[in-house]
């Protein structure tokens, strides 16, 4: 597949909307500096990532189906569907767990909320996820046009006090430990223009709110 033909162009969809974006092949990725204009993997990096309302997992190549594996967790994921080489032999599917707050800009914060989930998903399923690749912002994602597809979802949007409340497993745990990182809610955001370097914005609800990010300078 050739990702470098893929073009990108910021949108507002509603969840169904997104959704049949997804069954009709559409791909996706989270928003970069594009200035509303179409943009591919050049601009598609980590240094240019913008912001995000969503965190999204692959899980390739697992013993249970999609169903199987969705009823085995607490906090289940906003929308979940079957990827294109998914089978009865080699089960393939992606999980998205929308967020009632954003990410901006922030590489350090993205990948806590990410081991966060991906501690959760992986304590409870049993499953060892191998394909980590989406701990960078800067991925893309692949819809699935085929009508075998199997679409799971729900109407959940996870507060950032819900993700703070996970376990984590001894991998992730590791891999948070080397971030150097702890965030905390701090106050709200009047005048983004004296923000530290060390702290990051977090859209929550209708106010936004200010992070500190220890260590992250």
């Amino acid at each position: 597949f050739n990702f470098g033909k893929i073009k990108y162009k910021r949108q507002n969809l509603t969840f169904t909307d997104f959704i049949n974006r997804i069954e009709d092949g559409y791909s996706f990725c989270y928003c970069f500096n594009d200035n509303g204009r179409v943009f591919g993997q050049r601009e598609k990096r980590m240094d240019n990532f913008h912001h995000t309302n969503f965190i999204v997992f692959d899980i390739d190549h697992c013993a249970a189906n999609i169903h199987e594996y969705l009823n085995k967790l607490p906090l289940k994921p906003t929308l979940a569907y079957t990827t294109t080489n998914d089978s009865k032999l080699d089960h393939r599917f992606r999980l998205i767990y929308f967020l009632d707050f954003t990410i901006m800009k922030s590489e350090s914060f993205y990948k806590r909320v990410y081991y966060k989930l991906a501690s959760h998903l992986e304590i409870y399923s049993g499953f060892r996820m191998e394909d980590n690749c989406m701990k960078s912002p800067s991925q893309q994602f692949l819809g699935n046009p085929k009508k075998e597809i199997t679409t799971v979802y729900n109407n959940i949007l996870y507060e950032l006090e819900d993700i703070n409340k996970l376990s984590m497993n001894e991998r992730y745990e590791k891999e948070m430990k080397d971030l150097g990182i702890e965030i905390k809610f701090n106050t709200e955001v009047k005048d983004t223009t004296s923000l530290n370097a060390d702290e990051v914005i977090v859209a929550t609800g209708s106010k936004a709110r200010i992070l500190k990010v220890p260590g992250a300078e």
